[in-house]
């Protein structure tokens, strides 16, 4: 039977183990409180001096509409409803596995582009 992968310093293998739990909550509310403030600038207007275009609804709809992301009125909300409800909920552990779906679906396809 081959063991887990070595460690590089085998020494820490215990702080390792009492960490990991931890470390895996902090990713998460890392990851997920990272999207709050992009979902709050693009709906709400809020953090208007990052040089982002669109600084509503309407606008980040018109935004999409001309990058090619057609209905531009249709992904507005779903992009804003992903990234202020599900942002969130992967943060503070609530249905992570169905939080977590559109979170990667959003930022696969904003990547892909």
């Amino acid at each position: 039977m081959v063991d887990a992968t070595p460690l590089i310093f085998p020494q820490l293998g215990p702080a390792y183990e009492a960490l990991f739990p931890w470390a895996e909550a902090l990713l998460r509310a890392v990851v997920g409180f990272a999207l709050v403030p992009h979902g709050l600038r693009n709906t709400f207007g809020m953090f208007p001096s990052t040089g982002v275009l669109s600084h509503n609804l309407g606008q980040l709809a018109q935004q999409l509409d001309r990058d090619g992301y057609r209905p531009g009125k249709f992904w507005a909300p779903a992009i804003s409803l992903t990234l202020l409800v599900a942002g969130p909920m992967l943060a503070l552990g609530l249905f992570t596995r169905l939080a977590a779906g559109p979170i990667v679906i959003f930022l696969i396809v904003s990547n892909y582009e």
